[in-house]
């Protein structure tokens, strides 16, 4: 994915021949890039639902965070905690088994 078309070529030459999903720098873009290149042959989830996940994810991981006295949310123990948390949103959300 990147955040501007046509940057690619400059950026990561080796990679060209693939088709470069453009985010333009927004949530919705990013989980539109998600949701096209990870599609689900029984159905991607609605992009209203992945809002909100990511909006629960954001909560969790702010307080977990404050909890931890930690200030960069992609240390790998934040990471860690952060992927744990995605899975069981998306659990409760029946999107995961």
């Amino acid at each position: 994915m990147e955040r501007h078309g046509h940057r690619l070529e400059h950026t990561l030459n080796d990679l060209n021949g693939y088709d470069v999903r453009i985010h333009q720098g927004t949530q919705d873009g990013i989980l539109r890039c998600l949701l096209d290149c990870f599609e689900n042959p029984a159905g991607n989830p609605a992009i209203t639902i992945l809002r909100r996940l990511t909006r629960r994810l954001g909560r969790v991981m702010a307080e977990e965070q404050r909890k931890s006295h930690v200030g960069d949310p992609f240390s790998p123990h934040m990471y860690r905690l952060m992927v744990e948390a995605a899975s069981q949103l998306a659990q409760a959300e029946g999107l995961l088994q």
